[in-house]
């Protein structure tokens, strides 16, 4: 015959309690080694989310996941040089960006990016210089030549802010920030 025991409600509420803690620890360890953290695109994944949500700190330790696991990820180390800019940690977006084009030089948005970190760091002869190369990259973009206009006008350069700002009206008529830089500089556009 079989021997029934009892067991008080303290004691198996506490069994119930170890034994779901310990499968719960079992599935996070298993989840972590073998799903979660070994593929640098869930972490680039989940940067791009909290980047579009504003949070950049978090954005920024997601591209740095990425760049720990693969140390040549190039969109890792754009997206984080571009978190980098916006946070205005001039001297990592700037490392970031020139990884980025010392890999791929004829990366647009990178030289475009740097140049922009640049122009925002007030450094610029760096920025008219990255913003030219950029337009190599990109002839006719409106957006770099009205920023170059931004630069040549911080450097006091009136004439050839001028010239910039209506050549990027040329290509985009109602361009705000050409508009606004003619109109500072009290000129027609």
């Amino acid at each position: 015959m079989l021997e029934t025991r009892t067991v008080s409600l303290k004691t198996a509420i506490a069994i119930i309690v170890v034994c779901t803690a310990a499968f719960i620890t079992l599935g996070i360890s298993v989840g972590y080694a073998k799903y979660w953290d070994l593929d640098e695109n869930a972490h680039l994944d989940s940067g791009r989310t909290y980047y579009r949500q504003g949070n950049k700190d978090r954005a920024q330790a997601e591209y740095k996941k990425a760049l720990s696991l693969d140390k040549n990820n190039i969109e890792a180390m754009y997206n984080l040089g571009l978190v980098e800019k916006d946070m205005k940690n001039y001297k990592d977006a700037e490392f970031h960006l020139q990884g980025v084009l010392k890999i791929n030089p004829s990366n647009e948005l990178a030289s475009y990016t740097l140049a922009q970190v640049y122009r925002e760091s007030k450094q610029y002869n760096k920025a008219s210089m990255q913003y030219l190369k950029a337009l190599k990259l990109s002839p006719g973009s409106a957006n770099i030549i009205a920023e170059l206009g931004l630069v040549y006008e911080a450097q006091g350069k009136e004439a050839e802010a001028i010239d910039q700002y209506r050549d990027a009206l040329s290509f985009v008529p109602d361009l705000e920030i050409a508009r606004e830089g003619i109109s500072r500089l009290g000129r027609q556009g």
